[in-house]
């Protein structure tokens, strides 16, 4: 690992350490499991470092959300290191035909000029999947203008699903983008970062609960910030990103799953 990298992440575990000092246990618990998850990463433990970062989220239990960003930032540099060379590949299922329909408007916000918009109707071959770990898996759609629509399903033994996250990335740039979305009742999700709501359907494969199907409620913003972690340490506004994506309400999509599954 480079010594830039590795500085970085030892930054952030002090930052999370002084940051979550005087919270309650609840928070602390999160805390530590994050500082066990980047201790993990930095031995090259990565199965470790996931489970702890699972467990970092559980903790977290949808509030206390600041942990999040960093959490994820480990993920994906795991999913650097542990994903071989043309280890994407498509998932149908039991899908077939049109599967979902996403109505989007693309924006560079530093003169709110609009990049690309349109409406996508999306085939089981639209969706690529990178396979993270027996029940870890990045879901991508590809939209114009080089940008990438992903979902991070990460599936648990759990009733219900209580949380999930969306990204809007661009290959081979360095950028981060990360919007958590809150179950506030079965089926119903709240977006944590600004407004926003998707309704969603369910799905068991192997005793895990995952995400079948989306529903775009209302229109959805995700957000999408130049320069990646480093970007972190420099006043990072939140609240202005260099790029977004607007996925407007009635948008849908029906994922792919590669098991058979109980519905």
């Amino acid at each position: 690992m480079k010594p830039a990298k590795i500085i970085i992440f030892l930054i952030v575990t002090v930052i999370t350490q002084s940051i979550h000092a005087g919270d309650p246990p609840e928070t602390m618990s999160a805390a530590q499991y994050y500082i066990d998850a980047a201790n993990a990463f930095h031995q090259g433990k990565y199965e470790q470092s996931l489970t702890a970062l699972d467990a970092c989220e559980d903790a977290m239990n949808g509030s206390n959300s600041d942990l999040l960003p960093y959490a994820e930032a480990v993920r994906k540099q795991i999913r650097k290191r542990t994903t071989p060379a043309k280890a994407q590949y498509t998932l149908s299922g039991n899908l077939s035909g049109v599967i979902g329909e996403i109505i989007y408007e693309l924006m560079a916000t530093e003169n709110s000029a609009i990049i690309a918009e349109g409406k996508l109707e999306i085939t089981p071959g639209d969706i690529i999947v990178e396979k993270r770990s027996e029940t870890s898996y990045l879901k991508s759609i590809d939209l114009p203008e080089g940008f990438r629509f992903d979902f991070a399903d990460f599936r648990k033994q759990k009733d219900h699903i209580t949380g999930f996250g969306l990204t809007l990335d661009i290959p081979g740039k360095n950028t981060f983008s990360w919007d958590w979305y809150h179950a506030i009742e079965e089926g119903k999700a709240r977006k944590i970062q600004g407004s926003g709501g998707i309704e969603f359907t369910e799905v068991i494969i192997d005793g895990y609960v995952t995400i079948d199907r989306m529903t775009f409620s209302c229109d959805n913003v995700l957000r999408c910030y130049q320069s990646g972690l480093l970007r972190m340490f420099k006043a990072m506004d939140i609240d202005n990103p260099d790029w977004t994506c607007t996925i407007k309400k009635g948008s849908y999509i029906h994922w792919a799953v590669p098991e058979q599954s109980e519905r």
